[in-house]
């Protein structure tokens, strides 16, 4: 809460040349993502903290989709764009 108001957004992230270090860029591939996220504060030992709450993450990339929560944080699901 910021003077009584929630802060949410949405965060549009693009990933290029993702691929394991052993492979040459050019066989990398790229990806469109989008998290839904909100601003919080959360107890911790020191008092309340400030932190971004992730309720949602959508991907056009099926191997994003399939690997989001092993290989990449987060359970991914498919968007709906149309590009």
């Amino acid at each position: 809460m910021q003077r009584g108001h929630a802060i949410v957004g949405v965060c549009l992230i693009r990933m290029e040349i993702l691929r394991p270090r052993s492979i040459p860029g050019t066989l990398g591939m790229s990806s469109e993502n989008i998290a839904h996220r909100v601003a919080i504060r959360y107890p911790s030992q020191d008092g309340m903290r400030p932190g971004v709450f992730i309720w949602r993450r959508e991907t056009d990339q099926n191997m994003i989709e399939l690997l989001g929560g092993r290989l990449f944080p987060g359970v991914h699901r498919h968007s709906l764009s149309r590009a």
